[in-house]
């Protein structure tokens, strides 16, 4: 997988948190087909510690009701 172009608030990263954190973005919706395939891409991955799924240009839609009750306004 080509490395991604990091974002502005992940360059002061590290190069050895760098080793252990594997970054990827997502410019829209991720589809439930993909989890397989990025599962198996982390898993070949033996030295990475954190995965972070960073995603833009996709609104959340969260309802109220959806919400636990201690978090609602």
């Amino acid at each position: 997988m080509p490395l991604e172009e990091a974002w502005k608030d992940e360059v002061q990263l590290s190069d050895a948190l760098r080793r252990k954190i594997f970054i990827k973005h997502f410019d829209g919706p991720i589809f439930f087909g993909f989890s397989s395939k990025f599962l198996a891409l982390t898993r070949a991955l033996p030295e990475i510690d954190v995965v972070i799924m960073r995603i833009k240009g996709f609104p959340i839609s969260i309802s109220r009701d959806s919400m636990p009750s201690k978090t609602r306004c």
